[in-house]
């Protein structure tokens, strides 16, 4: 699958790179990085939770169109949807906007689909998704409002959130999220994101949820954004990319007072990214596509492990003091 993928880019003129793993600072997505030691230059660096801001800036560079097949790691929990060590391929197109690579994924995913396993319809644990049908288009602040009750539309505050989060659901953990962003995530996974089984566009997310998208012209207070959701797991994530330096640090400002005010998801403010901004950045869109899931879903496999060769499991001494534990209570 991962050979039709690189043979499908191909076809649009796509060029493999590289870009580094160690990195100095956590940015390109809402989550907790790994940190390491880097002796030679006695600095903390992180592993990468993705290669955007890189991959934007070799964009930046004169390659128009540019591709990453490799890891990320994403310190957080471990669930049959999630490892924190995963494969992930990224693109960025110079030119193009997200509606150009809502197109082209969904080419790519039947194209895949079709040449590997001949079908565009699969089953996975009794329930069948056919992808070759039409991908519906769904609004997210929409479907937020229908399962909750709650417009994000006008809702646009952590304290008014927190209220009408703690009226609907009182009780709720979800009303101690650290930011407004967090608890909007949190409250469309809960309530929005199970519902979403068959293939579809979750469109125009909220403009708190990523920093580094561009905004609507239509709306600034939303995204040109889209993620394809398929038994609630979200395989893809894209958007027309924010290009405008002075935007794109008053947003990643915003984002390091969410880190101390709490919130160890927020990305860091990255100063070579923004040079790289002022010199010249043209409009493109990228775009982020789990293979791990990818493939789970291809091959009917209920958890992420069963499609990695050596997954990370608790270790055999963690394994016995647990058994040890559990004979106890």
């Amino acid at each position: 699958m991962v050979s039709a993928i690189r043979r499908f880019l191909d076809g649009y003129d796509f060029l493999e790179v590289e870009t580094p793993i160690l990195q100095e600072t956590a940015s390109g997505a809402a989550a907790r990085p790994f940190i390491t030691r880097h002796n030679a230059l006695d600095e903390d660096f992180y592993l990468r939770i993705a290669p955007e801001t890189y991959l934007k800036r070799t964009v930046a560079g004169s390659f128009d169109r540019v591709y990453e097949l490799g890891k990320n790691f994403r310190n957080e929990g471990m669930d049959p949807s999630h490892l924190q060590e995963f494969t992930m391929l990224e693109w960025y197109a110079g030119y193009w906007d997200y509606r150009d690579n809502m197109r082209v994924v969904r080419e790519l995913i039947l194209t895949v689909m079709d040449e590997v396993l001949h079908t565009t319809q699969v089953t996975y644990q009794g329930i069948e998704l056919d992808f070759g049908a039409e991908w519906a288009e769904i609004d997210y602040r929409d479907a937020v409002a229908q399962h909750t009750g709650i417009d994000l539309t006008r809702v646009r505050d952590l304290p008014t959130l927190r209220e009408q989060v703690g009226r609907v659901y009182p009780g709720s953990d979800l009303a101690e999220a650290p930011s407004y962003a967090a608890m909007v995530d949190l409250l469309y996974k809960r309530t929005v994101r199970p519902s979403l089984i068959q293939p579809c566009f979750l469109l125009h997310h909220p403009v708190e949820l990523v920093p580094l998208a561009r905004r609507s012209d239509d709306d600034p207070t939303r995204l040109d954004m889209f993620q394809v959701v398929v038994n609630s797991w979200e395989i893809v994530k894209a958007y027309s990319e924010l290009v405008d330096p002075v935007d794109q640090r008053r947003r990643l400002e915003e984002q390091m007072d969410m880190r101390e005010a709490g919130d160890d998801e927020a990305m860091m403010l990255e100063e070579d990214f923004i040079e790289a901004m002022e010199y010249g950045m043209p409009p493109m869109s990228g775009l982020g596509l789990g293979i791990d899931r990818f493939i789970a879903l291809m091959t009917d496999a209920q958890n992420l492990r069963d499609v990695v060769l050596f997954p990370q499991m608790r270790s055999s001494v963690h394994q016995d003091e647990s058994s040890a534990e559990d004979e106890t209570t």
